[in-house]
């Protein structure tokens, strides 16, 4: 039995080519949360983990989704970003109260939150900070 998380991260260039060996600008779409059990496992990892937590009929979700992949290709050398369908995985979701909800792991503690759209430039402040955070809030 393989621990391995199935991710729908697919490292390509800014163009869609598959990367090649020569140096190039890394796109890493968010992977999709598929289990409890895989939730877990990145939130426990070193690495820090930024949690989109959207259901499909939110509009404010959908706006946000440009802005978070944008994020996961800025961010992705040093976090991994993942989704969560609170409709599918309501369980995930118990203490989140609006959406869309973004929180920030780090070895499994929680470094912050951030909830609601935002433009571009404040998402990336906000998540700026937060990924620079050592200690749990």
């Amino acid at each position: 039995m393989s621990t391995e998380i199935p991710r729908k991260r697919t490292p390509s260039t800014s163009n869609g080519q598959v990367a090649s060996n020569r140096v190039v600008s890394l796109v890493m779409d968010p992977c999709e949360v598929e289990s409890a059990r895989d939730f877990e496992m990145l939130r426990r990892q070193p690495q820090a983990l930024v949690v989109d937590f959207w259901a499909p009929g939110c509009r404010p979700c959908r706006e946000m989704t440009s802005a978070f992949k944008k994020m996961a290709a800025k961010y992705g050398v040093e976090a991994t970003f993942a989704k969560v369908n609170v409709n599918e995985h309501p369980e995930l979701a118990k203490e989140i109260k609006y959406l869309p909800t973004f929180l920030v792991y780090r070895q499994g503690r929680a470094l912050g939150v951030i909830v609601g759209a935002r433009t571009l430039t404040e998402f990336d402040a906000e998540l700026s900070q937060l990924l620079a955070r050592k200690r749990e809030i």
